[in-house]
């Protein structure tokens, strides 16, 4: 039976194998899917470094030399994934709303532009500091925990993660939308943690399914918000001081207004949820 160590070993280097994987399919062709999997992947490893750098008490310099190259590389991908997003939406409104043609078209070549820009920048691009970084990070939960003795940490770590979840939640306001962002930070940091733990101590499938669809209800909320940015300077671009695209401009901050409040109604099921695992 693997110690705990090997397993946490074992899920970095599952973790980079996906994404050596997903970066060479965003180097031949930057499709959406290959792009929003190498963000995910992304940030998963960066979240289970600097979850792992806290419980083992890790020099904070050393940890954010850790994550500096991580962070480096996701924000290469905001952009496009920003374009695709909106993208998405524009595509899935034109029925509704034909006039928003024009910001399609405008995203499409933008999507073209940004495509050639990040192939070139990965082509270019050497991964391998990553692993490095991936058997630092083991080499340091070792000396803290030996072969056993990372669940406990890791679990009350969780249990803090979840707390902070549950008072950001008692504040959502959905007038302010920050206020539904910083749960959103928090909540997909608190899911990371539930799913570093799941490679010690499984968690029941519909528990990490749950945590999904919440992130996804508030990743939604996030992905208006991008569009709303893309369209407001397409429109202050192309109209300034206009009224081009207001009706589809008014829809989109109707939509992630309901979102909003439907996240806000049913936030007690995840104030209930971890009372599952305890």
């Amino acid at each position: 039976m693997k110690c705990e160590v090997d397993l946490i070993g074992d899920y970095l280097d599952k973790l980079l194998h996906k994404l050596d994987s997903e970066l060479n399919k965003c180097k031949a062709h930057p499709s959406e899917k290959s792009v929003h999997d190498t963000r995910v992947c992304l940030r998963r490893i960066m979240s289970a470094v600097e979850i792992l750098d806290t419980v083992s008490q890790t020099d904070e310099s050393i940890s954010q030399k850790h994550l500096k190259r991580l962070k480096e590389i996701h924000k290469l991908f905001s952009p496009i994934r920003d374009t695709q997003i909106s993208m998405l939406y524009a595509h899935e409104m034109i029925n509704d709303f034909p006039s928003i043609g024009i910001f399609e078209e405008y995203l499409e070549s933008r999507e073209k532009r940004l495509s050639f820009k990040l192939q070139k920048k990965l082509s270019d691009m050497d991964i391998y500091p990553l692993h490095k970084v991936a058997k630092a990070v083991k080499l340091e939960v070792a000396e803290r925990f030996g072969e056993n003795g990372l669940l406990g940490n890791l679990r009350s770590t969780t249990d803090r993660a979840f707390i902070k979840v549950v008072e950001l939640i008692d504040h959502v306001d959905t007038d302010d939308l920050k206020s539904v962002h910083t749960v959103r930070i928090a909540f997909k940091r608190f899911r990371y943690m539930v799913e570093l733990l799941n490679e010690l101590q499984p968690v029941e499938e519909y528990l990490l399914n749950g945590m999904k669809a919440i992130q996804d209800e508030l990743g939604a909320i996030q992905d208006i918000t991008v569009v709303e940015e893309l369209l407001q300077r397409f429109i202050e671009k192309k109209s300034p001081g206009g009224r081009l695209l207001s009706l589809e401009y008014h829809e989109l901050l109707s939509r992630r207004k309901k979102l909003a409040e439907s996240f806000a109604a049913s936030a007690n099921d995840i104030t209930n949820m971890w009372s599952v695992l305890r």
